[in-house]
């Protein structure tokens, strides 16, 4: 049932529990919980319908009669009649009782005496008849119903969290709704149910058929923090140490866990090599990083985002490094990718290049991967085990000539294509893992 007053109210209550009912209510500004009296309501419709092009404006005066003619005849989900369910006996009109007693089927009773508490027994007794014989039919129609109804109709569950939009009626015309948020869904109460935190502030339950996951429209999308998960994975990037830095690490490093004469062929050692420390970026000398494509690239369809004025001076000093080293280089190209702002967790920003266009369309790599448990067996027999953190790795790998414009990127201030193998490609880590091996 809808949670009317009349059905909520505490009198209601006391006599459903002497009868031994439990209603269950459904949840607001979901009336598909109640389907049998929606439909009810649509029958009910129909036959005013029929009753106003009869009498016109005297249709009201017809009410108790078009219900009296929907009560009495068996339901074509229940197989009784609403009567009979509602009543625990038979509808009898006047027309019924008169030819009942002409056929000598029933007599007028000459004594109504009885007690309350036998009339609700016997009362009770044939509701749960009713119910019974009921049961058998609407089980097999309302599983039919509910098959037909999720023929085309998709499993939506959402998280503590999530923002959605919410279907509202929020004006005086009962016929207007629209999609406002988006929301923020705070906890599940029921399989299909949510308790929602409204703009106002307020907590609202409403069912999973008023709301639908909240996308931001691209033009909205110019800064994504680095803990979101909705735009994918995202892969920024990175800003280099200064030389100064990398020999204070290099300085710092804490060798007293070996014995002192270690310590110090180490030390040599670190400072024969120190310029591979430099914390410059440099080429390797291996194979280049080439991207094959299935279809032909002008089926390519990157999205346009803005960036934010603010955050303008950020993004060209990022460029500016990065033309600076040689990674990247002006170019003029049909197709170029966009730069989002990522929003680190210490405020700073990096720049992320949203290659899923491209990579959606790349032929994958299928390089073997290492198994880290095979890495881990074989390092585990070695007398002394050594970790070293390879500097932006990706970036010492350069990319194939006829694979750069594939690349090119736009910003406000031009567009550019990467000379080195950037982070976010598709193979990306294939083509890492070949060099390594």
């Amino acid at each position: 049932v809808d949670n009317a007053t009349n059905f909520t109210a505490s009198l209601t209550q006391e006599f459903l529990k002497v009868l031994g009912a439990c209603p269950r209510f459904s949840t607001p500004y979901h009336p598909e919980g109640n389907g049998l009296i929606e439909r009810w309501n649509q029958t009910f419709k129909n036959m005013l319908h029929h009753i106003i092009r009869e009498v016109g404006r005297n249709w009201h005066r017809h009410i108790p009669f078009v219900l009296w003619a929907y009560r009495e005849v068996p339901n074509a989900t229940t197989g009784v009649p609403p009567f009979l369910l509602m009543y625990g006996r038979e509808p009898k009109g006047p027309l019924s009782i008169l030819k009942s007693i002409w056929a000598g089927d029933m007599f007028l009773p000459l004594n109504m005496k009885g007690s309350a508490e036998e009339y609700l027994k016997e009362l009770k007794g044939k509701l749960e008849i009713a119910t019974e014989k009921a049961r058998l039919t609407s089980d097999v129609q309302q599983s039919n119903y509910a098959k037909y109804y999720n023929r085309r109709k998709k499993y939506r569950e959402f998280a503590p969290g999530d923002q959605v939009l919410v279907l509202m009626h929020d004006s005086s015309n009962s016929l207007y709704a629209r999609w406002i948020g988006p929301v923020k869904v705070i906890r599940r109460v029921k399989p299909n149910s949510y308790y929602l935190q409204m703009p106002e502030g307020n907590l609202r339950l409403l069912h999973v058929n008023k709301m639908r996951e909240y996308k931001a429209r691209i033009q909205t999308v110019g800064v994504v923090y680095d803990i979101d998960d909705e735009f994918g994975e995202i892969y920024e990037t990175p800003t280099l140490p200064t030389d100064v830095e990398s020999y204070e690490a290099l300085k710092g490093l804490n060798l007293d866990y070996l014995p002192k004469m270690q310590q110090n062929q180490l030390k040599d050692l670190l400072h024969r090599r120190k310029t591979l420390f430099s914390g410059k970026i440099r080429i390797a000398k291996v194979g280049k990083h080439a991207i094959k494509l299935k279809a032909e690239e002008d089926t390519m369809k990157p999205k346009t985002y803005k960036i934010p004025e603010n955050l303008k001076g950020k993004v060209d000093a990022q460029i500016n490094e990065l033309l600076a080293l040689g990674l990247i280089e002006p170019v003029v190209s049909e197709i170029a990718h966009p730069v989002v702002c990522v929003h680190k967790k210490d405020g700073t920003i990096r720049l992320c290049i949203d290659f899923r266009s491209l990579n959606a369309l790349t032929v994958p790599d299928a390089y073997p991967m290492q198994n880290m448990m095979e890495l881990n067996f074989l390092v585990g027999k070695k007398k002394f085990i050594t970790v070293l953190d390879m500097l932006k790795g990706y970036w010492a790998i350069p990319m194939e000539n006829g694979s750069k414009h594939l690349t090119a990127f736009r910003t406000h201030r031009g567009q550019y294509q990467w000379n080195v193998l950037p982070f976010g490609l598709r193979n990306a880590a294939a083509t890492y893992q070949r060099a390594m091996s």
